[in-house]
Order: C-alpha cells, then sequence, then structure tokens
C-alpha cells in the first residue's frame, strides 16, 4: 500500500456513495485534488508533468473508510497497542477517520484528555500527514458506572463526537436523562443494548447451533427486551440514539419498526458479524477468503455481540440493505499474545479488525451477491460519517482527494507486518486472503468538521 498525492487512475470502478454512483473513469488526481473525471489525456500530460499512470482495471477507487468505534488502548494498555500503532493499522486498512470509545485509563472524560489527546495525534500526523484522524468518543457517566452524568457539556465543545460508556446500559432512568440533557448538542448517544444478568455466563445465542457447539447459551432477550426499552427512551426531541453492537435478528427486526417513530434513531453492527457464524466457531465452516477452517473454538472469535446463528448475519445483512443499520462500525480491539492465548470462554472480548475488515467484507457480501458494491462502501464511509457529525464529499472535481485504491482480488498474508500492529488477535493470521489496498490518498483540506 502506498500514499500518494499525483496520479492518473486509467479504467477504474468508481464508487461515490453520497452521488450514489457506480462507474468505470479515468481519473485525474493533484497535489491532493480531484482535477478532473475522464480527461483528455493530452492536457493532462503537459499540465501535470505526465503524472503517474495507474492502470486501475479490476480495482475500486472509493473514499477513505470511517470507522464508527474501536478502543484505544493508550494510555493505559501500551503493551497491547500504542496510539501510533493503532493510526498505522487503520491507515493501512484504508481509513482516513476512526472515532475511539473512552476505554483508555484513565478513560476519556475530562476536555483535558480530550485536548491531550487531540495534540498527540496532530504530533504524530505533523511526522506523518498521511496517519488517519482520531477523534473521540467521550464517556457518558462518571468511572462509566452508570449512576451520575459527566460534565457533557464541556465535553462537546472539547471536541467529543458523542457519548458512550461502550459498556451494556442498565440504568434507562439515566439513559433517558442523558438523552434529554444533551438534546441541544445534537450529539449521538451511543448505548448497548445487552442485559448482562439475563446473558449469564453464555457465549452464544440460544439455537440448535448453539447446542452442537457446547458453549453456554444466551437468551435473545438479552438483547431484545434492552433494545425495545431503549427504543422508548429516545425521541425526536432527544439527541439522537445510536445502538450499537446490534447482534440479533429480533433486535434488526425492532429496530426497524422504532426508526418508524423516530427519525433520529440510528443502529450498526460490527464487521465480525457480518463475516463470520457459529459455524466458524466449531471449525466446521472456513474461514472468509481461505481453504481452510480456523482452529476450533478459537479465543480470537469470543466477541461481543457473540458471533450469529446463519439465520442472524442473513438478518443483519437485510438490515444494512434496507437501511434498519445504518453503519459497520470495526470494534478494532487489540490484545497482547498472552491475554488471548486461554481457553474461548476465558478470552477477553474483542479482535483486530483494521487491514482485515475491507477485505473479509468483500468476500463475504460482495463476492456472494448479498451486498452490491456502493451499499457495503456506503456503511463504511457516509454511513458512520453521518452518525459522527462529518461529511463526505462527492468525488468530483475540484474536491479534495481522500481516496483509496482497493485491488479485490490481489492476495496478500496476514502477518504483523502487513496489518502495521504488535497484536495479532485475529483467527486469519499468517493466512493469505485476496483484497489488497494498492494506493491512497489524503487531502490536508479534509481536517476540519467536514470530509471530503
Amino acid at each position: 500500500m502506498t500514499l500518494t498525492q499525483d496520479a492518473l487512475v486509467k479504467n477504474v470502478r468508481v464508487l461515490d456513495p453520497v452521488a450514489q454512483s457506480d462507474r468505470l473513469a479515468t481519473v485525474w488526481i493533484a497535489n491532493g485534488i480531484v482535477e478532473a473525471i475522464n480527461p483528455d489525456l493530452d492536457t493532462v500530460n503537459p499540465i501535470a508533468n505526465t503524472p503517474e499512470a495507474i492502470d486501475g482495471q479490476g480495482c475500486i477507487l472509493g473514499p477513505a473508510l470511517v470507522d464508527l468505534h474501536s478502543t484505544l488502548s493508550d494510555p493505559g494498555y501500551e503493551s497491547r497497542e500504542t496510539l501510533e500503532e493503532f493510526l498505522a493499522a487503520a491507515t493501512a486498512g484504508g481509513f482516513g477517520h476512526v472515532a475511539v470509545l473512552p476505554h483508555t485509563e484513565p478513560a476519556i472524560a475530562t476536555p483535558a484528555q480530550i485536548y491531550d489527546l487531540r495534540q498527540r495525534v496532530q504530533t504524530l500526523r505533523r511526522n506523518n500527514p498521511d496517519l488517519a484522524q482520531c477523534l473521540p468518543w467521550a464517556r457518558a457517566t462518571v468511572d462509566r458506572a452508570g449512576n451520575q452524568l459527566t460534565e457533557l457539556g464541556e465535553l462537546h465543545p472539547a471536541g467529543a463526537v458523542g457519548f458512550t460508556d461502550a459498556q451494556p446500559s442498565t440504568n434507562p432512568i439515566l439513559s433517558r436523562r442523558l438523552l434529554e440533557y444533551t438534546a441541544p448538542l445534537n450529539c449521538p448517544i451511543a448505548l448497548w443494548a445487552w442485559n448482562p444478568t439475563l446473558a449469564g455466563s453464555g457465549h452464544l445465542f440460544e439455537g440448535p447451533e448453539t447446542l452442537r457447539a457446547g458453549l453456554g447459551k444466551i437468551p435473545i432477550a438479552a438483547e431484545s427486551a434492552v433494545v425495545a426499552s431503549q427504543l422508548e427512551l429516545g425521541d425526536s426531541h432527544t439527541a439522537p440514539l445510536h445502538l450499537m453492537r446490534v447482534g440479533s435478528d429480533r433486535a434488526v427486526q425492532l429496530i426497524r419498526q422504532g426508526k418508524i417513530r423516530n427519525a433520529k434513531l440510528t443502529s450498526s453492527t460490527t464487521w465480525l458479524s457480518l463475516v463470520v457464524h457459529t459455524g466458524h466457531i466449531t471449525g466446521d465452516t472456513n474461514l472468509v477468503g481461505c481453504h481452510s477452517p480456523a482452529a476450533p473454538y478459537d479465543p480470537n472469535f469470543h466477541c461481543y455481540p457473540p458471533l450469529p446463528h446463519p439465520r442472524q448475519r442473513d438478518e443483519l445483512i437485510q438490515g444494512l440493505k434496507d437501511g434498519t443499520l445504518d453503519a459497520i462500525a470495526i470494534d478494532h480491539h487489540a490484545y497482547t499474545y498472552e491475554e488471548k492465548t486461554v481457553a474461548f470462554g476465558e478470552a477477553p472480548v474483542g479482535t483486530l479488525g483494521y487491514g482485515l475488515a475491507l477485505p473479509l467484507l468483500w468476500q463475504a457480501l460482495v463476492e456472494t451477491g448479498d451486498l452490491e458494491p456502493l451499499e457495503l462502501w456506503r456503511a463504511l464511509t457516509t454511513g458512520p460519517a453521518g452518525i459522527l457529525g462529518l461529511e463526505i464529499g462527492a468525488i468530483a472535481p475540484g474536491t479534495p482527494a481522500n481516496l483509496i485504491l482497493f485491488n479485490p482480488k490481489e492476495p496478500w498474508t496476514v502477518t504483523a507486518d502487513t496489518l502495521k500492529a504488535r497484536a495479532t488477535n485475529t483467527p486469519w493470521l499468517n493466512r493469505t486472503i485476496p483484497g489488497t489496498i494498492v494506493k491512497q490518498w489524503r487531502s490536508l483540506k479534509s481536517l476540519g468538521a467536514v470530509i471530503n
């Protein structure tokens, strides 16, 4: 993967989720700007002093990706991943902007902490301007205990894109107050619909597949009952409610109904829930992009939401197609080798996502015909950007070129070096998969609230 500024990308498939356009074109990029689409080549070469010519046949040119939420380990858990490694991994995966959850230690809960994060990111980007931008979610309650709200009115002006504790929301009274108090700020409130008491010590949603896997079952109501409750908390007069980590078919059905009443309601699922299902845990199904399965009960499959059953995965995909689910979140979470090298049920939840999400989503959803290419790109760009209050511009002459060139057929091997990561907690480690990001462009004009 190479980052560059000037190029003439010939005969490439251009996916533009803003213009809702999917077409073949030649795109001239100069100084980080889209100069022209289908230009007169006799005119381009003398003006641009013969820019780098790239054969885009078989490739996709689209906006750089936006991650709705992931876990940053620095400060507090630098042995897993530093801020620089986190941003480098995101950049290698094609992401131009990433929003981070308040999972650091200490968690993001004061304007000073937001300022410190922004300064650290600016310092890193000053040395390497191609690194992804980093946007913080701020903690919604003190110590993420769900009992007392943080200083909401100070955090949003300081740069918080929204508020979340990123853990099960179990206090409906406080959740309602949070939605009411932040209504004037008009920023998203991300709630995770999950009842840990109902979930108990289970690892998979109840169903025949759970019995065959021999793992503890989780009632669907552990998610759906909380979704129903949270849908009643938000309305057109409160701050925008976002339901994160949606994992079951029943939850999708409830959200689909809820959107009829509340136009501000948004929701998302995680990339892994769309790529794998319970058959991958037992080793009965080959990994996407590979010709063999993962080791049975690979602890890297222990995550939340729990991996869906095949029918649940089908409903998640349908939710993306009809707009019930607005975005795909990466929910990237690095762990050390020692942390993940334990039994499935004892492993900490979460897995790597940067570098893997786009190629494997393409294989799992586009190559199978489950999603159109433009539908997938929308869920990874304009969908999350809209929730975060950001704007992606159309791919048109005169606009900043924050773009990636993706070859869905070109293979690469998943290693720490190719992931640009210290952590390697993924079932695809040391496997060769198709889908390579071969070029990226960044424009300095994208550093504000508008992404073009």
